[in-house]
């Protein structure tokens, strides 16, 4: 069974004790499923207080890297997307301004062209009903409802990251995707023409993929990109105006 080492005292010993669990779960020493030592053989093994021990799990355990049970025992989670995403999108949705919109938009021109050229040459029946269903409920949505817009542009663009059957992509752009409602919000409520150049992009999107025309996705990608780019623009010119 594997133990853990006494600590020392350069750092403090919750923290030391937090690094050393992490590293043993990093290692696979211990894996998703595996019960840990209990709190009094932990405490042995460390050769720390309870207090300490304790103020190191509730820090891995909002990780997301051990679930405590109580009456039952300390367990390594399933580490999951979710795990990832939401402190990725925490700190960019923190940091939200007009330079890291336009970073955004430069990132999204790199990748998302190839992204859709691969959902395109990897997508299955359920992606394009996805996609369909998804552009009908945006073509749908009531002109004045700007948050629900924006959502289901978020949703379509992650639709076509799952569609690529890469978990990767998935995992690198989820975070990034999940700023298009506090920035497309913007957009549909002060550009009239957006919402129209958007469905208008997402068919040409729609066909090429359930065609599997990798090239002409690529291709709609781009001028969807460029499209969305101007009014943003437009709309950082609006608000920079204004102060």
């Amino acid at each position: 069974m594997y133990t853990f080492s006494r600590v020392g005292n350069t750092e403090t010993l919750s923290s030391k004790i937090q690094s050393e669990i992490e590293e043993s779960i990093l290692q696979k020493k211990f894996v998703p499923g595996d019960k840990l030592p209990t709190e009094k053989e932990m405490c042995e093994m460390f050769g720390v207080s309870r207090t300490a021990l304790r103020e190191a799990l509730q820090m891995l355990s909002i990780q997301g890297l051990i679930s405590i049970r109580k009456g039952s025992g300390i367990y390594v989670s399933e580490y999951n997307l979710t795990n990832v995403v939401k402190p990725m999108s925490q700190y960019l949705q923190m940091n939200l301004d007009d330079a890291l919109i336009l970073k955004v938009q430069e990132l999204r021109k790199m990748f998302e062209p190839q992204i859709a050229w691969l959902a395109a040459a990897n997508r299955d029946e359920i992606d394009v009903k996805k996609l369909e269903d998804n552009l009908s409920d945006f073509m749908k949505n009531d002109n004045q409802n700007a948050d629900q817009q924006s959502e289901f542009d978020q949703n379509f663009h992650l639709t076509i990251c799952e569609a690529a059957k890469n978990p990767i992509i998935v995992l690198q752009m989820a975070p990034i995707l999940r700023l298009i409602p506090s920035i497309r919000t913007i957009v549909y409520k002060k550009v009239d023409a957006a919402k129209s150049e958007a469905i208008e992009s997402y068919e040409q999107l729609l066909k090429a993929i359930r065609d599997q025309d990798g090239g002409g996705a690529s291709e709609a990608m781009i001028r969807h990109l460029h499209g969305t780019e101007e009014y943003e623009l437009i709309c950082l010119n609006k608000i920079s105006s204004k102060t």
